[in-house]
């Protein structure tokens, strides 16, 4: 947290999911596929990204802890099982208690609404500037990150890098994290035993 009397909503996903979405978030607008493989790619985020995953996270955690008023978290997977349970406890959280807005926010978070309001939900302004200086790698002008609403496809499509992603989070948590947790799975067990202000989905 940067500053006093602000509510922070975290939302933390698996880092197989996140290398997946966000490699293809940015193929075809700052790379084509031919240009960065996706090996090239899971090795920068991995071992040269400036902040890597697990000190993002991490980092939220502690916060999470030390400032429970201030932090909500939730995890990816769990926001999309129980999306209109998470935007209720996301609600309570900031304080809005109105039933029409909490509705209209079920509503417009579903993937249904995105993909009819795709450019809504993607970064076709930042795609417009930033092509407009550096100039674009194809013509496609969506920036979107609407696709299938779906969580857990990253290790399938990354399965030959299933081992040296696994060893490298288990590294990283174990560093950064105060209870040294070694998976996203521990990750999330552990934020359910000891936040304050998490969402627990429904068993």
């Amino acid at each position: 947290p940067k500053a006093d009397g602000v509510k922070y909503v975290v939302v933390i996903r698996d880092l197989f999911d996140v290398i997946r979405s966000f490699y293809r978030f940015l193929e075809n607008w700052f790379f084509k596929a031919e240009e960065l493989s996706l090996s090239e790619f899971v090795e920068i985020l991995l071992y040269k990204r400036g902040t890597p995953y697990w000190n993002h996270v991490c980092g939220w955690i502690r916060a999470a802890e030390e400032r429970p008023d201030d932090v909500l978290v939730l995890f990816f997977s769990d926001l999309v099982q129980q999306r209109p349970d998470a935007v209720r406890s996301i609600a309570q959280f900031v304080g809005v208690n109105d039933e029409s807005l909490i509705n209209a926010a079920i509503e417009r978070s579903s993937i249904e609404y995105m993909k009819a309001h795709a450019t809504q939900f993607d970064e076709h302004c930042n795609r417009a500037r930033r092509d407009h200086i550096f100039g674009a790698v194809s013509n496609e002008k969506s920036a979107s990150k609407v696709r299938d609403g779906q969580t857990g496809q990253g290790k399938e499509d990354l399965e030959q890098f299933q081992e040296e992603i696994a060893a490298v989070l288990a590294v990283g948590l174990s560093r950064e994290h105060p209870r040294n947790v070694t998976t996203y799975e521990q990750l999330r067990s552990d934020a359910f035993e000891h936040l304050k202000t998490v969402f627990k989905p429904k068993d």
